[in-house]
C-alpha cells in the first residue's frame, strides 16, 4: 500500500456540533495513513477547559465498527498507528494559535471546519479557517459546515 503524504494532521476544534465533520475527516485520514492526530481548542476568553466536550477517537471509531466496546486509547496506537493528542491553549489571536501548534507539532495537513461567512462577515469580522489556512505551512483541508465532505459521518 502507498504511503500517504502525510505523518501529522491537526485538527482545531471549535466544540460544534458542525466540527464533528471536520473530526471525522482527520480522524479517518489518520487511521489511513497510520499518523498523529493533534486535536487543538483554542479559546480567546481564556476559560477552563472542558476536557468532556473534545470529540471522541474511540467512540467514533466503535461507531464504524473499527474497535469493540472493550477497546482502550492504547488500541488507537497498536492497531491504527495513530498518536492522538488533545491540547487546549487561550489566546487572543486564535489563529496564531492554530500556526504554532501546526508548526510545533510539524503538522502536514489542517483538517478544519469552516462556517462560510459570507463575504461582508468575511471582512468586518475576518475567518479564523482561512487566517489559520494562511499563516500554516501545510495544506489546510476546509469542511464547510453545510457539506458532508467524503467521509460519512456514521459509518466512516
Amino acid at each position: 500500500m502507498e504511503e500517504l503524504p502525510f505523518r501529522s494532521i491537526l485538527h482545531p476544534t471549535d466544540y460544534s456540533e458542525s466540527s464533528r465533520s471536520a473530526f471525522a475527516h482527520a480522524l479517518r485520514l489518520s487511521v489511513a495513513a497510520r499518523c498523529a492526530l493533534h486535536v487543538l481548542h483554542v479559546d480567546d476568553a481564556g476559560k477552563e477547559t472542558d476536557w468532556t466536550r473534545f470529540p471522541d477517537a474511540l467512540d467514533l471509531l466503535r461507531q464504524w465498527k473499527m474497535l469493540d466496546a472493550s477497546s482502550t486509547p492504547e488500541d488507537l496506537a497498536s492497531r491504527f498507528g495513530v498518536e492522538l493528542t488533545k491540547e487546549a491553549l487561550g489566546s487572543a489571536n486564535v489563529a496564531e494559535a492554530i500556526s504554532a501548534v501546526a508548526e510545533q507539532r510539524q503538522c502536514d495537513l489542517m483538517v478544519l471546519l469552516t462556517h462560510g461567512s459570507s463575504w461582508m462577515g468575511r471582512l468586518l469580522k475576518g475567518s479564523v479557517a482561512e487566517a489559520s489556512a494562511r499563516l500554516i505551512h501545510a495544506p489546510a483541508l476546509c469542511m464547510h459546515e453545510v457539506h458532508h465532505g467524503f467521509v460519512d459521518r456514521e459509518t466512516g
